[in-house]
């Protein structure tokens, strides 16, 4: 045998010997809509009866993040920020007729790049075609796709199991099927979404059914009122005019919502199941976490879109990675994380230019990390096109508020400081106490708002179909 040919013989036994790699992870994403951080039981763990057993399991088997901030307080603006791992200022998400350009590079561009099959299951009407977010999706399910033509409660968004009588079926066409591509599944629902219509035996967890229906009928008047011309938050003053008490509807409200959260949780659990039976999930990376808050009138309104407060922003994230331990992380960290995070868990390359940081190393808890809390900051674009515009800068110390563009319709002092330490609800307003802090955190959000970067073939004049312009103006979106 020549010499060559024994290199050849010697380079392919060696070839043989090698293991197989592993496969590379899925990544199944929970994003629910609407859900609070201390609607979540590991994480309001002094408030009784948990409403997510499912989510709590997920937490004690991965990392749990105690202090995430989303980018926005409504869906809109949000989801995009979570998606491409960018501000709403930059990717230029940030009104009703906003949608993400192409220039942007999406998660789900990231891993169809590196070979994955990629799939999203969006209940909310403003996801999907009307906002852009389709990019990088091999399939998607869209509003209008879940709902056909049902009428009655909660006929203008999907529920999660609406999302699992369609996202069951794919998961075992993968699990079985000849096309052993890893996954990135994405699975979005609106469950706490207003107007809180759990279904028996959720809706008799948290409140009393027998006064739902009284709480459904005071919920009309309310939204009868013309006054706004969007979102369908209400006042105390709302409440004082229509004779109705304020506290006691809020209470009934916030029990009707944890319903909700429970039965997305129990739909949850069912995915889990799934994935467990096919023999996925032990190569499946797990994360949940939502688009923003819910106001049950904390800061004297309902609803959600109209404000930085902690009700409105603080949300839960919960990333489970197989073979990592159970941690909880107190660290501040960003909605738009999560991209980078789960791209460095699966050694996805990065799109250049991502404003989030990978949360990987915390995850894994990989020693020295290098991991440095930064500020986190939240904007606000409101919903309305002749609204404003307000900035949250939240660190260690300070969350500092600025209105750089006062709204109309919901008047708020222009600038708010509060202590993150010992208010972690945003109660106590202490600006006018520390003058200096005040004035250095003001040029900072306005030198930031000035200098953030801008995508690129940024578009606002998107026309959105009747189906959905009817959904979202259903949901107190648009009149």
């Amino acid at each position: 045998m020549s010499s060559a040919a024994v290199l050849v013989a010697l380079a392919l036994a060696a070839m043989a010997s090698e293991p197989d790699p592993p496969p590379r992870q899925n990544v199944v994403v929970f994003l629910v809509d609407t859900l609070r951080a201390d609607a979540v039981g590991c994480l309001a763990p002094d408030k009784g009866k948990s409403a997510t057993p499912t989510i709590d399991r997920l937490s004690a088997d991965g990392a749990l993040f105690t202090r995430c901030s989303s980018q926005a307080p409504w869906t809109k603006v949000s989801v995009p920020s979570i998606l491409t791992s960018l501000y709403p200022t930059t990717n230029g998400v940030v009104s009703v007729l906003a949608k993400l350009p192409d220039s942007a590079t999406t998660i789900a561009e990231a891993f169809r790049s590196a070979g994955y099959r990629t799939a999203a299951f969006f209940t909310n009407p403003f996801l999907g075609n009307a906002t852009n977010l389709r990019q990088g999706f091999d399939t998607v399910y869209e509003a209008k796709d879940l709902l056909g033509d049902r009428k009655g409660p909660r006929s203008n968004s999907g529920t999660s199991a609406l999302v699992n009588q369609k996202a069951l079926p794919w998961i075992d066409v993968v699990a079985h099927g000849t096309d052993r591509r890893p996954f990135f599944l994405l699975l979005h629902s609106m469950d706490p979404h207003e107007e809180y219509c759990p279904a028996p035996p959720w809706d008799a967890l948290f409140a009393d059914p027998a006064r739902a229906s009284a709480w459904h009928g005071q919920w009309a008047r309310l939204k009868s009122l013309d006054e706004h011309p969007a979102i369908n938050r209400r006042s105390r003053a709302d409440f004082a005019r229509l004779g109705i008490d304020a506290d006691a509807f809020a209470a009934t409200g916030r029990g009707l919502y944890q319903g909700c959260v429970a039965f997305d949780d129990h739909e949850i659990g069912r995915v889990m199941d799934r994935l467990k039976d096919s023999g996925l999930l032990d190569n499946t990376i797990v994360v949940v976490t939502s688009d923003h808050g819910e106001e049950f009138l904390e800061h004297g309104y309902t609803s959600h879109g109209h404000s930085l407060y902690d009700e409105m922003i603080h949300v839960p994230l919960v990333i489970r990675a197989p073979g990592a331990a159970s941690r909880r992380i107190d660290l501040r960290v960003a909605s738009l994380d999560i991209m980078p995070t789960l791209l460095d868990l699966t050694n996805v390359p990065y799109p250049t230019g991502l404003q989030g940081t990978s949360l990987a190393p915390l995850v894994l808890g990989t020693a020295n990390s290098g991991f440095v809390e930064r500020p986190v900051w939240s904007e606000m674009y409101t919903e309305d096109p002749v609204g404003g515009i307000a900035f949250a800068r939240i660190d260690a110390t300070w969350k500092a508020i600025f209105q750089v563009k006062p709204w109309r319709e919901l008047p708020r002092p222009e600038f708010e400081l509060f202590a993150t330490a010992t208010d972690p609800n945003d109660r106590d307003d202490v600006s006018t106490k520390n003058p200096d802090v005040m004035k250095a955190a003001k040029k900072e959000i306005l030198q930031r708002y000035a200098f953030l970067p801008r995508l690129p073939g940024v578009d606002t004049s998107l026309t959105l179909d009747a189906d959905t312009l009817d959904r979202l103006k259903a949901l107190g979106y648009l009149k």
